[in-house]
């Protein structure tokens, strides 16, 4: 009996043994096929579920679906155009990092929002860093002023013409940049010119015939007539004629654009001709000069022996240079610093500086110096015995 008890006794520990074990065996079981499992994540966490060998070599489109799956939240791809001879698939995953690690295995812990970059491979013929894309500048209407193809990545830089945009009325534009601002080249794209407003004013200048500026206006408002507030213009007279200011060509009207203005002359014939102011004072400077046209006394001037402009003699005076001559209108020339070489002396010179007039009668020289101002200042007298008659200088 007490046997029998005792082997009772001894099958019901050995069935709570196996019981246990049977237990035990079960939670091993959950350790090893759970693993980590049994880790606890946090609000802001995710666990990776394979490792980065096992993501590479996929297309990166799985793999970022599968990290979203996951719940990754900061995700980029980046394209490495790798791929020269076609072997590799294009989209193959090279490597994805999280946090900075390549080397992550199934069961990592990370938080949603670490960064996470995945790299694929690409044809090397697609780099668009290697191509061209075309920029276009055109103006607001459409209208094209200039294209180019520029290499991705590059900033473009417009070194055309000023773009410009025609004033109306009384404003004006001003070009003041492009929309959109620029940018670094990843495609075709277009620009379009940017105008100011501002208040249309213009520069009007005022020329002589010969071009030089007489006036400039600044800041003439539109629609304002302007007015020329100079001197009268002039021209010089040649031989032939005088000039005297006309009008302004074009017509003068109200502003509404930059414009220039010209002198216009009217020509008025000159009566009394240069040719003949240089032969009167060659005639007048030659008889005053000369000792045979004074009377038998020496003492008078004799008018009867005055010798004409094609006198040749002995007292004939060498015209060395012809000076400088200006009309001033009412038959009078001026001229300046005209030369003679004496008829006793080559080395000794007359030189002139008169002013020559023609009444309709005859001709006479007035304010007749040799143009000194150093106190050897000579004035010839030509005073009325020295009229020059259209006669003398005819012949």
């Amino acid at each position: 009996m007490a046997i029998d008890n005792c082997l009772y006794k001894s099958g019901g520990i050995m069935k709570k043994v196996k019981v246990l074990s049977v237990v035990l065996f079960a939670l091993f079981l959950v350790f090893i096929l759970g693993g980590c499992e049994a880790v606890e994540l946090g609000e802001n966490e995710v666990r990776v579920r394979e490792s980065a060998s096992v993501l590479e070599g996929t297309n990166y489109e799985d793999v970022v679906e599968q990290l979203q799956v996951w719940g990754f939240t900061n995700i980029e791809t980046v394209a490495v155009y790798d791929i020269i001879w076609g072997i590799t698939k294009e989209g193959t995953t090279k490597s994805v990092k999280i946090g900075g690690s390549v080397t992550f295995k199934s069961g990592d812990i990370y938080d949603k929002d670490v960064s996470v970059v995945v790299t694929y491979s690409m044809l090397a013929s697609d780099d668009p860093t290697e191509k061209k894309y075309t920029i276009t500048w055109q103006y607001e209407d459409g209208t094209v002023i200039k294209t180019e193809d520029i290499l991705w990545g590059r900033i473009p830089n417009y070194t055309g013409n000023t773009p410009v945009k025609d004033s109306l009325n009384e404003i004006r534009y001003v070009f003041s940049g492009w929309t959109p601002v620029l940018a670094e080249v990843i495609g075709e794209q277009t620009y379009t010119a940017l105008f100011l407003e501002e208040e249309n004013d213009f520069t009007i200048r005022w020329k002589n015939h010969d071009g030089t500026v007489l006036e400039v206006d600044n800041n003439t408002k539109y629609g304002t007539i302007p007015a020329y507030n100079g001197e009268i213009p002039t021209k010089d007279a040649d031989n032939e004629y005088t000039y005297v200011f006309d009008k302004w060509s074009p017509e003068v009207y109200a502003a509404d654009k930059e414009q220039e203005y010209t002198a216009q002359f009217t020509a008025v014939l000159i009566t009394f001709t240069l040719e003949s102011a240089k032969k009167v004072v060659q005639v007048a400077l030659t008889n005053y000069m000369a000792p045979d046209t004074l009377d038998d006394s020496g003492n008078y001037i004799d008018r009867s022996k005055f010798h004409p402009y094609s006198y040749s003699g002995s007292y004939k005076l060498t015209l060395t240079s012809a000076g400088t001559w200006t009309y001033l209108g009412e038959d009078t020339w001026y001229v300046s610093n005209m030369r003679f070489r004496s008829w006793f002396s080559s080395t000794t010179y007359y030189i002139v500086y008169a002013k020559v007039t023609y009444n309709g009668e005859y001709y006479m020289i007035s304010e007749a110096y040799n143009g000194r101002t150093d106190g050897q200042r000579i004035d010839y007298e030509f005073n009325y015995d020295y009229r020059i008659t259209q006669e003398l200088i005819d012949n």
